[in-house]
């Protein structure tokens, strides 16, 4: 790559929430010349123009099949994800910005061709989910995630049941994750191990959203069934956390909560900032324990 193209790459991915960038990646591609530099400045025109879009008039419905048409047509030669990886990239504003990382990575050509490709995307979300004890090492996950291009990651979302304590601790201890603005862990083996060690992960101070839940009797473990959650322990570590004061938004559904943790949350100086709480079927909390919550949050709780 050129140095020009270098820069306007790194300033993508150092401001992925900005759209100047990206129009300034499409000036210069226009200035490069040729069919496939042109189709792609439009194409991130388009997606910009879109998803600054509030209302769905004629005109958006058209530029919306105008940059389906073009994506489908180059995607190859503009350098995007192909094949069984397709589906799991999602493209906006003319790059990729997020990943759903599953058992088809493992090992696979397609998914080295892919991470080659990632450091000129601004990856800005991941979900890990879809993997199975028999067919995918989880371990190798972790090896992915050495991916440079994976540092400026803001939403971060595990949905596996294979993904336990251990596994989610070692996730937190990369050190790759220093904007992170979002954590969701859903349906996952986790127990009130895993608050203990966000609540005390210094690098989490940004954390605006924070959803935990749990699908379910089914367990592929039954030695953690009677275990997994966030348990009123867990409540307990989360509400004395210094690290999680910027949250907005909390979520901790199926997850095991008795009165204990309930009344911690209604204490609990660290949520000031709660805009939403949401602690729907923990049938364990009980009535008082629900008052308190109504008491601190208002409708901003939903039980």
């Amino acid at each position: 790559m050129s140095t020009d193209e270098e820069l306007l790459h790194q300033a993508i991915a150092d401001q992925p929430e900005e759209d100047t960038p990206r129009l300034a990646f499409a000036d210069w591609l226009d200035e490069q010349g040729g069919e496939v530099n042109s189709t792609r400045a439009e194409f991130i025109r388009l997606q910009v123009m879109l998803y600054r879009a509030n209302v769905e008039t004629p005109e958006m419905k058209a530029a919306r099949q105008r940059a389906a048409n073009l994506l489908e047509r180059y995607r190859a030669a503009w350098g995007f994800p192909t094949g069984s990886l397709q589906s799991r990239c999602t493209i906006r504003r003319g790059f990729v910005d997020e990943l759903i990382i599953g058992e088809e990575w493992n090992g696979t050509a397609s998914s080295s061709e892919t991470l080659a490709l990632l450091p000129r995307h601004p990856i800005y979300r991941i979900r890990l989910k879809g993997f199975r004890p028999d067919t995918f090492e989880v371990f190798e996950i972790f090896g992915l995630l050495e991916v440079p291009a994976f540092h400026k990651v803001r939403s971060l979302e595990v949905g596996s049941e294979q993904w336990i304590d251990e596994l989610v601790g070692r996730l937190l201890n990369l050190g790759h994750f220093p904007y992170l603005e979002s954590l969701a862990l859903i349906g996952t083996g986790i127990t009130p191990v895993t608050m203990k060690s966000i609540a005390e992960c210094p690098r989490l101070t940004r954390l605006h959203t924070l959803r935990i839940g749990f699908a379910g009797a089914y367990w592929f473990n039954p030695q953690h069934h009677m275990l997994r959650g966030v348990r009123d322990e867990g409540v307990l570590s989360l509400a004395a956390s210094p690290y999680l004061l910027e949250l907005r938004e909390l979520s901790l559904r199926n997850a095991a909560i008795g009165p204990v943790g309930a009344r911690a949350l209604a204490d609990s100086a660290t949520f000031a900032n709660l805009e939403r709480l949401t602690l729907t079927e923990n049938p364990d909390i009980g009535k008082d324990a629900q008052q308190a919550l109504r008491q601190r949050f208002g409708d901003r709780v939903f039980l």
